[in-house]
């Protein structure tokens, strides 16, 4: 059996173990609202439908771009197109995001967080390792593995003495561990 009649097998035998719910055909293994859904599943759900429409304007959407000649270049020319825009910013947040590692490389977010673990009041670890606590929050934005070992260091070396998770402690006492920010939160 060739590849293609393997591939043509696979795809029968998706089709054939969609069922149909209001109305549609939906296939139970798919991972619905994606395009991959609708295509290799052939799953008809709301939400692949929906997924696959918008995949195939955004695919249309980069062939003008790449036609037309729009993108970071023209943006530094002056175009101001939403595809222009939109390369942009992609552009600058990966930079912004490259600095930033660069600024915070793994050794000193190692010795940042050893730092707040003993105790270290955080706007002054900050400080002395030349960043900011809105650099360090936002990169726990993006990086899944420094968001949790940064609560756990601010939990280790949080003040006993204080009451945790309200806004006084996160004002007075300057606590930022993970229950003082949601107090911070809640209060706005």
């Amino acid at each position: 059996m060739s590849e293609l009649e393997r591939l043509r097998a696979w795809r029968a035998a998706r089709v054939a173990e969609r069922v149909e719910i209001d109305g549609r055909l939906v296939h139970p293994d798919a991972v619905h609202g994606t395009a991959s859904g609708y295509s290799v599943y052939s799953c008809r759900c709301e939400e692949c439908t929906t997924a696959k429409v918008v995949s195939n304007a955004e695919a249309v959407d980069r062939a003008r771009a790449r036609e037309s000649g729009h993108g970071i270049a023209r943006w530094r020319r002056g175009c101001r197109c939403v595809l222009c825009a939109d390369a942009h910013n992609l552009a600058e947040r990966r930079r912004r995001r490259r600095r930033a590692r660069r600024a915070f490389d793994p050794y000193l977010r190692k010795r940042f967080l050893d730092a707040l673990a003993q105790g270290g009041n955080p706007m002054s670890v900050a400080v002395h390792f030349e960043v900011t606590w809105a650099q360090v929050l936002a990169l726990a934005k993006y990086d899944r593995r420094w968001g949790p070992r940064l609560d756990a260091a601010l939990l280790a070396g949080r003040n006993p003495e204080i009451a945790h998770g309200t806004y006084y402690s996160y004002q007075r006492h300057r606590c930022r561990c993970p229950q003082c920010r949601a107090a911070k939160a809640r209060y706005r």
